[in-house]
């Protein structure tokens, strides 16, 4: 193989990983502030099994809202600990956001 094509190829890996580690970060700025109370689909269901989002423990109508506004816990990788918060409705979603 030619130097151009190594360079070449070099190059699109290192943007494809670039486009990756954005959407990363993006989905994960997307769920910031709150653990929701539902199997995500998608990239964000992989980020969920791997702990970089959290789940909450809400009683929710299958992705819908909540079932009520009880108080919830989710699992806060960064600190290893359970946190304690309420559940919560936003945009037909149910979440367990931080109690204040």
């Amino acid at each position: 193989m030619s130097k151009k094509k190594i360079y070449s190829v070099l190059a699109l890996v290192v943007l494809a990983g670039g486009f990756g580690v954005q959407r990363v970060t993006a989905t994960m700025a997307t769920y910031e502030g709150f653990a929701p109370c539902g199997k995500l689909t998608g990239l964000a269901a992989v980020l969920q099994s791997a702990n970089l989002i959290p789940k909450g423990d809400c009683a929710s109508t299958k992705q819908g809202p909540c079932a009520n506004t009880q108080a919830c816990t989710y699992y806060d990788a960064a600190s290893k600990m359970d946190k304690k918060g309420n559940c919560k409705t936003v945009a037909n979603a149910c979440g367990c956001y931080p109690a204040p």
